[in-house]
């Protein structure tokens, strides 16, 4: 994003040698299309304005994090950690404007419950 708000006015070549990045990894990022969990991203923001909107912009991230999921939209991501006893499967719901974390679930078995307890949802 830095690049493409000063490559006008400076160039990329330029902006990319002061930022020690080759331009042909700019180019073929620009090009790259968005990964699923960026365009679930961009989905969940749309999400986001439309209730903060349709609330007159009072409600914080718990209550907006609330309504969505009263209407069907989950915010959650799961992940693994290896550890000397074995795997450790965590489950995060994260806020997508403040990427905060708004709940977590952790277990030693990747099974659908751990997501949905993360959530608050059973």
């Amino acid at each position: 994003m830095f690049i493409d708000a000063y490559r006008d006015r400076f160039g990329v070549e330029p902006i990319c040698r002061v930022l020690q990045l080759a331009p042909s990894t700019y180019w073929l990022a620009k090009r790259r299309p968005l990964c699923a969990r960026a365009r679930r991203d961009e989905s969940l923001k749309t999400e986001i304005v439309r209730v903060h909107q349709e609330n007159f912009g009072v409600y914080g991230a718990p209550k907006l994090w609330a309504q969505l999921n009263r209407e069907g939209i989950r915010v959650a991501d799961l992940t693994y950690v290896r550890t000397w006893a074995g795997f450790v499967y965590v489950s995060f719901v994260t806020d997508v404007f403040s990427r905060r974390i708004v709940g977590w679930q952790a277990s030693r078995s990747l099974r659908t419950d751990l997501a949905l307890n993360a959530s608050g949802t059973r």
